[in-house]
C-alpha cells in the first residue's frame, strides 16, 4: 500500500470514529486519566465523496450533528482559534453544526468548506476579563479555508463570507458589567459590510452600527455610527486602562470614517462629525485637555478672579461641572471645534476653533464668565449683588502647540444679547456649593 492509500485509510478510520459519536481533544491529562472528549456528537449521517482519491487524493464531506462544546483547557482548540485571531476564548455550549467541504488526503489538517454553527445556552469567556452568559447565537459561513501552518488571519479572512447573530443575557469585561447584548454582523469576502451592536449598562445604553475592511490588519478602513447614552466614563476608563480628564455620563452620536495605522496615521484619515456631551462630572488635570485647562486657569488675569486658588482646586480634587458639550467635525487631519460649552458653579465658558491633529497645534477663541470666587478652604463663594450683564467677562485666545500654547485673556467691554441667552445658571447653581466642592 502506497503512502496515499495509507493516509486515505487512516482518515476514513478517523471519520468512522467520529460517526460513533466522539471527537476527542488533543493531549492527555497529567494524571494519566482518560481524556474526556471536548465534543460529544449525536450520530448523524456523514456522506463521503471520494472520486478517484488515489489519483486526486481529495475527500469531500457533508456533516451535521448536535453536540456539547467545551473548549476549556484544550490546547488544540486554542491553537485553531489563534489562527483566526480568537486566541484565549473558552466556550461551553450546546451546539448544532452543519458543514460541507473537502480536505486533501496528503494534508488532512487543511480544509475548505461552508456551513453553519449554532450555540444555545452557552457561556463564553476570554483571558483578560470578557465573560458572556446565557449566550445564543448562530454563524453561517462560506468560502472558509484553513491551512495548518499556512495562511495567517488576514489571508483566511480575505475569502470569508459569514452572517453572525449573537445574543447574551448578561456579561462583563473586567469590572464592567453589561446586559442584553445584541450583535449582528455581515461579512462578504472578508469585508464586514455591516455590524450592529446594542447593549445596556445600568442606566446607560451603548449602541451603533458601522462597517470595516479588516483584510489588512495594519490598515483597517472603518465607518462608525455611535449611539451612546449615559455611559459612565469613570467606570469605563479603568476597564480600558486609560486615565481620562473628565468623569460623568457621556452621550455621543455622529458618523465617522477613518483608517487605522498607528496613532500618527489615524488622525489624518478621520472624516465625519461627532456630537458629544458629558456631565455632571469632574474635570481633572489629566492629559492634554486637563493640562490645557490648568494653563488657562493659571493666567494671572483669570487666577486673580478666583483669589489665586483655582489651580489648587483643579489639582486637589478636580473642578465639578454641570455640563461640557461640543460638536466636533473631522476632515483631512483637522478637528473643527464648534459650539463648545462648559458650565460649573464657578464659571461658564463658550468657545470654538480648530485643532491640527497631525501637527498637534490649536487655535481656539472663547469667553469666560466667572460666577464665583474661592475662599481659603477652597470653597466657592458666589459673586452676589451683580446683574449678569455687569459680571466680569474675559475673552480667551489659545494658540500654539498642544503642550505649550500661548494663552491670552483680556476683559471684554460688554456682553451682547446673544451672550445673555447662552449664559443660564443651572438649577443647582451654588446649591450646597461649600460641601460639594
Amino acid at each position: 500500500m502506497n503512502s496515499r492509500s495509507l493516509k486515505a485509510v487512516i482518515l476514513l478510520g478517523v471519520l468512522a470514529f467520529i460517526q460513533r459519536g466522539d471527537i476527542s481533544g488533543a493531549g492527555q491529562p497529567a494524571d494519566g486519566a482518560v481524556q474526556e472528549p471536548i465534543v460529544s456528537v449525536e450520530p448523524s449521517p456523514i456522506i463521503l465523496v471520494i472520486p478517484g482519491f488515489l489519483e486526486k487524493p481529495k475527500i469531500a464531506f457533508d456533516l451535521s450533528g448536535r453536540f456539547t462544546l467545551d473548549t476549556t483547557g484544550d490546547a488544540e482548540f486554542q491553537r485553531l482559534l489563534s489562527r483566526i485571531g480568537l486566541n484565549g476564548y473558552m466556550v461551553f455550549a450546546e451546539a448544532e453544526i452543519e458543514a460541507r467541504g473537502e480536505t486533501d488526503l496528503r494534508r488532512p489538517e487543511d480544509w475548505t468548506g461552508d456551513g453553519s454553527l449554532a450555540l444555545k445556552h452557552g457561556r463564553v469567556q476570554r483571558d483578560g476579563g470578557l465573560v458572556l452568559n446565557a449566550v445564543n447565537g448562530e454563524v453561517v459561513f462560506s468560502r472558509v479555508k484553513i491551512a495548518d501552518g499556512g495562511p495567517e488571519w488576514n489571508e483566511i479572512i480575505r475569502g470569508l463570507s459569514a452572517d453572525l447573530r449573537l445574543r447574551a443575557a448578561d456579561g462583563g469585561y473586567k469590572r464592567l458589567n453589561f446586559e442584553n447584548l445584541k450583535l449582528d454582523l455581515v461579512c462578504n469576502r472578508g469585508i464586514i459590510e455591516r455590524i450592529d451592536l446594542d447593549l445596556g449598562m445600568g442606566d446607560a445604553r451603548i449602541g451603533g452600527n458601522g462597517s470595516a475592511d479588516p483584510r489588512n490588519p495594519a490598515r483597517i478602513e472603518f465607518l462608525a455610527v455611535p449611539d451612546v447614552t449615559g455611559l459612565p466614563l469613570e467606570k469605563v476608563a479603568p476597564a480600558l486602562g486609560v486615565n481620562l480628564p473628565v468623569t460623568g455620563p457621556l452621550t455621543l452620536s455622529g458618523r465617522l470614517r477613518g483608517r487605522t495605522g498607528g496613532p500618527d496615521a489615524l488622525p489624518g484619515t478621520l472624516d465625519g462629525e461627532l456630537d458629544w456631551s458629558v456631565g455632571p462630572g469632574v474635570l481633572k488635570n489629566v492629559g492634554i485637555l486637563g493640562n490645557l485647562i490648568a494653563r488657562i486657569f493659571s493666567v494671572s488675569s483669570i487666577n486673580a478672579i478666583f483669589s489665586g486658588r483655582l489651580p489648587r482646586v483643579l489639582a486637589a480634587r478636580g473642578l465639578k461641572f454641570q455640563t461640557m458639550q461640543a460638536r466636533t467635525v473631522f476632515h483631512e487631519g483637522m478637528l473643527d471645534l464648534k459650539e463648545f460649552y462648559f458650565m460649573s458653579d464657578a464659571m461658564t465658558i463658550k468657545g470654538e476653533g480648530t485643532v491640527d491633529l497631525i501637527h498637534k497645534t490649536l487655535d481656539i477663541e472663547g469667553f469666560m464668565i466667572p460666577l464665583a470666587t474661592i475662599d481659603r478652604k477652597l470653597r466657592y463663594v458666589p459673586i452676589a449683588g451683580r446683574k449678569i450683564a455687569n459680571l466680569t467677562r474675559l475673552r480667551i485666545d489659545v494658540e500654539g502647540t498642544w503642550d505649550n500654547p500661548t494663552i491670552r485673556a483680556n476683559p471684554m467691554r460688554r456682553i451682547g444679547r446673544g451672550l445673555l441667552n447662552i449664559i443660564k445658571k443651572p438649577k443647582r447653581l451654588f446649591r450646597g456649593s461649600e460641601k460639594d466642592n
